[in-house]
């Protein structure tokens, strides 16, 4: 994530998310953790759009296409 003055970071990498080995249901929200297991979620949000995630699909995200504002 990179630093921006204007309270926005955007991701600086793509971010790929292993295959789906069954059909993971309807993402319909996201969070933000610091570890896969036993770890802390730090911000949580809705999604813009439900997004379907059949068995096999992949979920990756471009450079800058993920945003994060914080809080004033």
């Amino acid at each position: 994530w990179d630093a921006s003055a204007s309270g926005i970071s955007l991701n600086t990498a793509i971010r790929t998310f292993a295959a789906a080995l069954d059909a993971w249901g309807t993402a319909k929200y996201w969070g933000l953790c610091d570890a896969s297991v036993a770890g802390n979620l730090w911000i949580y949000g809705a999604t813009t759009a439900d997004i379907p995630i059949p068995a096999g699909d992949i979920a990756s995200f471009a450079v800058g296409a993920l945003s994060i504002q914080g809080i004033p």
